[in-house]
């Protein structure tokens, strides 16, 4: 006799659970998430006056920043109208993960009326070779400045913060506004407990019930809140007796009785956690065994869960191993056929089982550049390993030359490929959205020298993310 278990789902998770069919009763679950502002502070009195001092901060990317910090405000001559102190100002380096509006906003609540606030914004990647001035991008001056600009990934910017008309020390607070965090994709899974009803949030497996989370609304302290609906399924279990003739036997577990509740803006919403992800620590438990309520315009019942969802963590970087590059590496290829020749597996480097699900590998190497060749006639560097478990892999290829041009292909032992990284992008990553490799079987990572400077050995770093499936 074989059982086969299935959860009834939405066929897509990532988007709104729609309802069951089959007629399978359901629970109906709403709730809400919400996004707190992050916190920082001024690294210190007077050491953050110059540039070559500023306190570093990253832009959030789907939330707010506050920053708290104190500015001596600089004297003011009535009979001139001239500031004639520049006693304090506070410089703060930014830096955005993404291509966007970036909105700055700052206030000096215990000043009197009348007083100002100054911020000013340069782009610490352009500066006069002859007078050391850092291109201007946007300034501000009144009772509660602020300005929005046009950030660039990855592009360092300065920001000074400087009072004025006031007498002392005075608190401020600057407010970082990102992307509204209703285009991240917010989701919410339902999940059984584990294994002695524990519940992990980092390998949380299948869920019962998963929606999207609806636009979010900016509230008064900074948060934004928006609010989900989903359906809780029960488990369908099909059985075959053991006469192959007779009709399969199928049954519906008996309802549930409580789910473990977590958001995120999950890639999927089974399996680990990719690092980075960004997700509610604190995983809420909700009992479905109380009466349900009743939409006083629809007249549908649901279960409120009581308790908000709170955005409040990433995901770590979890190294697991970390290995050289060691020649002879190399295996045949056939650049005009995209053709990676991986029959004599012991060609290739054996970096044995990579680290399973929740870690990445990283891998180092170089690639020597002979000619000006354009084409996989450079440096091939392979490499043959296996998987623990299955699972599903995301690779990041680096390179330290700007010059050059690196390609990777991950094929199995007959040289099918299953994903790669050839293009003209830097860095390299999967062009087919990762890859799931099973245990059992050879798995080959070839880097492939495409084009550089001659007579240079560039360095690369590959590192290999690795998710359960």
């Amino acid at each position: 006799m074989s059982t086969r278990t299935l959860t009834i789902l939405a066929a897509a998770l990532a988007a709104s659970c729609v309802a069951p069919e089959g007629g399978i009763d359901d629970t109906r679950v709403r709730g809400t998430v919400t996004v707190p502002p992050a916190q920082a502070e001024e690294k210190g009195e007077l050491n953050n006056d110059k540039v070559d001092g500023a306190t570093a901060v990253e832009v959030p990317e789907f939330a707010h920043l506050v920053v708290t910090g104190k500015i001596k405000s600089w004297g003011y001559a009535e009979d001139t109208g001239l500031l004639t102190q520049d006693a304090d100002k506070d410089w703060y380096k930014l830096v955005s993960p993404f291509d966007g509006p970036v909105g700055l906003r700052v206030a000096l609540p215990g000043l009197p009326e009348g007083s100002q606030v100054w911020l000013e914004l340069v782009d610490l990647s352009q500066q006069d070779e002859e007078t050391q001035v850092y291109a201007p991008i946007a300034s501000s001056l009144g009772g509660e400045a602020d300005l929005s600009f046009e950030a660039v990934k990855g592009t360092p910017y300065g920001l000074r913060v400087g009072g004025a008309v006031g007498a002392g020390e005075q608190p401020y607070q600057l407010v970082l506004m990102g992307q509204d965090p209703s285009e991240a994709g917010l989701k919410v899974g339902a999940y059984l407990p584990g294994d002695g009803g524990a519940f992990d949030a980092t390998a949380r497996g299948n869920p019962v019930g998963g929606t999207t989370v609806g636009p979010l609304t900016l509230q008064e302290d900074l948060s934004w809140t928006g609010s989900w609906e989903l359906y809780l399924l029960r488990q369908v279990v099909t059985t075959q007796p053991e006469d192959e003739a007779a009709n399969p036997v199928t049954t519906v577990d008996e309802a549930l009785s409580e789910v473990y509740l977590l958001a995120g803006d999950f890639g999927r919403l089974d399996g680990s956690l990719k690092a980075g992800t960004w997700y509610s620590s604190a995983s809420v438990s909700m009992s479905l065994t109380g009466a349900p309520l009743t939409d006083e315009y629809t007249g549908a019942s649901y279960l409120p869960a009581e308790t908000p969802l709170v955005l409040d963590a990433f995901a770590p970087l979890v190294i697991g191993w970390e290995a050289d590059e060691e020649e002879p590496n190399d295996v045949p290829v056939d650049s005009a056929n995209f053709e990676v020749d991986v029959s004599d597996a012991n060609l290739a480097q054996d970096l044995g089982a990579l680290s399973g699900p929740g870690f990445v590998d990283i891998l180092r190497g170089s690639s020597p550049i002979e000619t000006d060749a354009g084409g996989w006639v450079h440096d091939v560097d392979a490499f043959r390993f296996t998987v623990p478990v299955a699972e599903e892999i995301f690779f990041t290829l680096e390179w330290s030359d700007d010059t050059m041009d690196l390609d990777l292909a991950l094929v199995d032992s007959s040289g099918e490929w299953l994903d790669h990284g050839a293009t003209s992008a830097k860095p390299e990553v999967n062009a087919w959205g990762g890859a799931v490799l099973e245990p059992g079987e050879d798995y080959f990572l070839v880097v492939l020298g495409y084009i550089g400077t001659p007579a240079t050995d560039p360095t690369w770093e590959l590192s290999l993310e690795q998710v359960a499936r």
